[in-house]
């Protein structure tokens, strides 16, 4: 079996693992429970948000625990006052982002949807022309989890520090190649999901900058009153292991990406007639590469390769079951014939070049054979 989905979701480490498991059978107390049981769980949960927050140069109270990215990004977006304000985020996020926004709309504020161009990008100007006087909030997604385009978010931040609106960034595909601290960027607020870096589903973070406050989704007195309920130790410890360790081999870890990447589309060129990569290399992920090609059904292709015992996506997992072509691809103006005819590929460190290889001979002969039944092509 050969997995290359890890957009979606990542195998967990086995340090990450390892650092859970005394805290499912051993340490098993409630953090807010004031005996000796409790107050182990306490300090370890004191540690990881500890750990959390070096990763990213914040303060501890600054990082707030999460069950996922979705939480995280409805918690930021609709838990700011906005009194009816503008929202500026772009036509090609997450659909929790866009959900959020349209939730945010039937309250009463206004949303801006800045359209990228071909490769996927905005541009800082966009954005400045798009603020206005009652803009509260900014929010973009650092890599696009689709097609790995990279925002400008460093001189998004830069921008926002003139104005009163607040900045958030969705981190969720970012974290193990990008810099992610708030310093370089700027962020009032920044979601991330352990799943997505070698960590648990479950859980992830909402980093808040400490003067801001938010209406919780969630009351109650956990987590600095912005997410109640009971937290899971044993997830964050582990989500904290998998940051300290995503930070320790983060050049390594985009080294190895940028090489299977060179290898990948290097091969699919040469082997695969009217073969389109999506993006510029420049403003690409290391970690991820989609692929258009003529004359097929990107469905098609990935249920063959699923058949050989590869995974890959035809885009985001949170919106398989739409039915047509990505919106994503769409947004940034591929024509429906093209975009139906897409997969992406994302790699782990733990994937090889023989790896690469096999898929790509792979996906050459199928390509092959679904062009030759396609009598238009």
């Amino acid at each position: 079996m050969i997995y290359l989905d890890n957009a979606a979701t990542t195998k967990t480490a086995p340090e990450v693992l390892s650092s859970m498991l005394p805290y499912f059978t051993e340490h098993y107390g409630n953090p807010s429970s004031p005996h000796r049981f409790g107050q182990r769980a306490h300090v370890a949960l004191n540690d990881a948000r500890k750990t959390i927050a070096t990763t990213l140069g914040v303060k501890q109270q600054e990082v707030i625990f999460m069950s996922s990215a979705t939480e995280s990004i409805h918690t930021a977006v609709r838990g700011i006052p906005h009194a009816g304000g503008h929202i500026i985020t772009t036509s090609t996020e997450h659909s929790a982002v866009i959900e959020a926004c349209a939730l945010m709309e039937a309250r009463g504020c206004t949303v801006t949807y800045l359209t990228p161009n071909t490769d996927g990008v905005i541009s800082l100007q966009q954005v400045e022309q798009a603020l206005q006087k009652d803009t509260t909030l900014v929010s973009v997604h650092y890599i696009n989890n689709e097609t790995g385009a990279i925002q400008p978010l460093a001189a998004i931040g830069q921008l926002l520090k003139e104005h009163t609106a607040l900045f958030h960034v969705d981190a969720t595909q970012a974290f193990l190649t990008q810099d992610c601290t708030m310093d370089y960027l700027q962020w009032d607020m920044i979601t991330l999901a352990g799943h997505k870096l070698h960590a648990p589903k479950g859980v992830g973070i909402l980093g808040v900058r400490e003067q801001i406050n938010l209406t919780p989704l969630i009351t109650g007195s956990q987590e600095f009153s912005v997410r109640g309920g009971t937290q899971s130790v044993p997830l964050a410890v582990g989500l904290a292991t998998a940051m300290k360790l995503g930070l320790q081999e983060k050049e390594t870890t985009k080294q190895h990406y940028l090489q299977l990447k060179k290898q990948l589309t290097s091969d699919l060129l040469s082997l695969v007639p009217d073969t389109t990569i999506t993006g510029a290399e420049e403003t690409t992920s290391e970690a991820i590469v989609h692929v258009r090609f003529a004359g097929i059904s990107g469905e098609t292709l990935m249920t063959r390769l699923d058949i050989d015992g590869i995974a890959v996506a035809t885009g985001s997992a949170c919106s398989s079951s739409e039915a047509g072509p990505s919106r994503v691809l769409l947004a940034m103006g591929i024509p429906e014939e093209d975009a139906v005819g897409s997969i992406r590929i994302s790699f782990s460190k733990w994937n090889t070049l023989e790896e690469i290889e096999k898929l790509t001979e792979a996906i050459a002969y199928h390509v092959g054979q679904i062009r030759h039944m396609n009598i238009t092509y």
